[in-house]
């Protein structure tokens, strides 16, 4: 029973490891934008965080959601989170 216990648990490891691997990488941008979503900043506000204008902040949201298969940036965040990519 040990031994079964074991090698279900060795077995629910390595698909998290697959699950984990197999999410595309995010840009350094990407992630700086995904990072000032979570804290809740619009992105007017990330814009003026990070001297760009809102479309481009829009932009590097946007690349996140489609990547990661997401519902919307929050959503993106949230799977980012998650799965340690920030």
């Amino acid at each position: 029973m040990t031994a079964f216990q074991a090698d279900d648990r060795a077995m629910m490891l390595s698909a998290a490891d697959q699950a984990t691997e197999r999410l595309p990488s995010l840009s350094p941008r990407e992630l700086e934008c995904l990072k000032w979503t979570a804290d809740g900043k619009t992105s007017i506000e990330i814009a003026r965080i990070l001297s760009m204008s809102a479309a481009t902040v829009n932009y590097h949201l946007n690349k996140p959601v489609d990547k990661l298969a997401a519902s919307n940036r929050h959503h993106a965040a949230i799977i980012a989170i998650r799965n340690k990519l920030m």
